[in-house]
């Protein structure tokens, strides 16, 4: 029971610190890459690949730093 308790408050924790880390961590990119976009005139499909490259990437590392 004890295991059980545990392995749940464990898991909860390393989502919520997964969620807030994301939460955090992709708005900040993507305004960037969408204000450089704007500033170099870029087009929306171009932007659009660097968001969504930007968005894996993140999601990426915070998985590969939760295995480690």
């Amino acid at each position: 029971m004890f295991k059980d308790w545990a392995r749940y408050l464990y898991t909860d924790a390393v989502l919520s610190s997964a969620t807030k880390a994301l939460i955090v961590r992709v708005p900040v990119g993507i305004a960037g890459i969408v204000g450089i976009g704007a500033v170099a005139h870029s087009g929306p499909a171009l932007v659009g690949t660097f968001v969504g490259a930007y968005s894996l990437g993140v999601a990426l590392s915070i998985f590969l730093g939760l295995s480690a």
